[in-house]
C-alpha cells in the first residue's frame, strides 16, 4: 500500500466506493459538458464582435470619419 492508496482509504471505506465516487463525479462532470462549449462558443462570438467593432473604429478614423 502506497501514500495514494492510504489516502484515498483514508476518504473512502474500500477502493470500489472511491471508484464508484470518481465515476459519479464522471457523469456529473460529463453533464455540463454541453452547457461548456456553448459557453465557449458565446465567448468566441462575443471576441470577434468587438475585434470587428475596434477594426471597424480604425478603419473610420482612417477614412477621416
Amino acid at each position: 500500500v502506497n501514500y495514494s492508496v492510504r489516502a484515498v482509504l483514508a476518504r473512502f471505506p474500500t477502493m470500489e466506493a472511491a471508484r464508484a465516487a470518481r465515476e459519479g463525479a464522471v457523469l456529473e462532470w460529463r453533464k455540463h459538458d454541453a452547457e461548456v462549449r456553448e459557453a465557449e462558443t458565446k465567448l468566441r462570438e462575443a471576441e470577434k464582435a468587438r475585434e470587428d467593432a475596434w477594426l471597424n473604429c480604425l478603419r473610420g478614423a482612417a477614412n477621416g470619419g
